[in-house]
């Protein structure tokens, strides 16, 4: 029996374009199964609070779920890839709460504007207000919307798509994956916040290539909102304050708010800038041994024969003419796989469905629908 003249081929450490394309249109695909899927459980289960607790964990697990499937069907080593096999000291973690704070005090304004305005025009929100009666509740909130979709999303967004979007530019991924983070989420009152928070993480990620620091400051960006939503319950519930009555605001009010918080907003970008550099330089610190990482094989004719390294997940000889030939090689076919023709036809399907269901929740918001 003749023997494998060649070896098992090695898995791929880094996404492309077309991984990010697949990522995004299997979402699509994944999600509308699950809503169809849901649409048949009887309304008295689906009332249940366990049970919306249940599928509001498993909406966000998809996101993980997509990631997964990319990965294994494209044979990628998905913890090189997406940056899940850096370290994270205090002083990260720190200065991702720091970044968190600052990010939801200098945007919030701009937020804020964005849904008076919608609200002026006529919009109503059709999204589920927060429930919190209790202890349990915030807890069952802290895992379902602050913990579980940032290490879900943040793999999706931010570890496949973002990294499969940067081999072509990386202002062009931090801006589109941006996009699709905001819309995916279809809530189009919240389309600043998610789109300055994925701008954000995303920036982050680019910077240091740590998926768990955009994991750090996801959940700390959604813990800080639901904590103080549910504090101020608990002061309003034990005061017995009746809720202040505000009138609505006018397009002038609006719009000075809209200059003071452009102003604020700039304050922030600087201050966030200067944040992530001193957070890239201290994970630059800690996780240096895993930039660079050679590692020899015997690799030749499927016996110990000839020392090969491990490039990228690529195998490469020594020789320099026979590494600098198969670096091109590989380079070229990396290339033509991410900007196929197939890998364009399916983002451009993914975002135009994306902004054709964006689109369609804003007019129902508007009562058109």
């Amino acid at each position: 029996m003749e023997e494998n003249k060649y070896p098992i081929r090695p898995k791929k450490e880094y996404f492309n374009f077309f991984d990010a394309a697949l990522a995004s249109i299997l979402f699509i695909i994944y999600n509308f199964i699950f809503l169809e899927a849901f649409a048949f459980v009887p309304m008295s289960v689906k009332s249940n609070s366990i049970v919306l607790y249940i599928a509001q964990f498993l909406i966000e697990f998809l996101f993980a779920l997509v990631a997964l499937t990319v990965a294994g069907s494209r044979r990628i080593k998905i913890t090189k890839a997406a940056g899940m096999n850096k370290k994270v000291n205090l002083k990260l973690i720190l200065l991702c709460l720091l970044i968190s704070i600052v990010a939801l005090v200098g945007f919030g304004n701009l937020t804020n504007v964005f849904i008076a305005i919608l609200e002026k025009l006529g919009y109503s929100s059709s999204s589920s207000d927060i429930v919190i009666n209790s202890f349990g509740s915030y807890f069952i909130y802290v895992l379902v919307i602050c913990a579980t979709p940032a290490i879900c999303e943040e793999l999706l967004f931010r570890g496949v798509i973002l990294s499969g979007l940067k081999k072509i530019g990386p202002m062009f991924a931090l801006l589109v994956s941006s996009a699709i983070f905001m819309l995916m989420h279809g809530s189009p009152d919240q389309t600043v916040h998610q789109f300055i928070i994925g701008l954000v993480v995303g920036y982050i990620f680019l910077k240091t290539g740590n998926l768990w620091l955009g994991v750090l400051v996801h959940f700390f960006n959604n813990f800080i909102s639901i904590t103080e939503y549910y504090i101020l319950k608990l002061i309003s519930t034990s005061t017995d304050v009746a809720p202040a009555t505000t009138s609505e605001p006018t397009f002038i009010s609006i719009l000075l708010s809209f200059a003071i918080g452009a102003a604020i907003a700039v304050v922030a970008y600087i201050i966030i800038k200067l944040l992530i550099r001193v957070l890239a330089k201290e994970n630059e610190k800690i996780n240096s041994s895993e930039t660079i990482e050679t590692n020899t094989e015997i690799l030749v004719d499927g016996n110990a024969s000839e020392a090969v390294m491990e490039i990228d997940g690529r195998m490469v000889e020594p020789n320099l003419e026979k590494a600098q030939a198969q670096s091109e090689t590989v380079e070229k076919e990396t290339e033509d796989k991410g900007t196929s023709a197939i890998a364009i036809v399916l983002m451009v399907l993914s975002c135009g469905y994306l902004i054709f269901d964006w689109i369609v929740t804003l007019l129902h918001g508007f009562g058109l629908f």
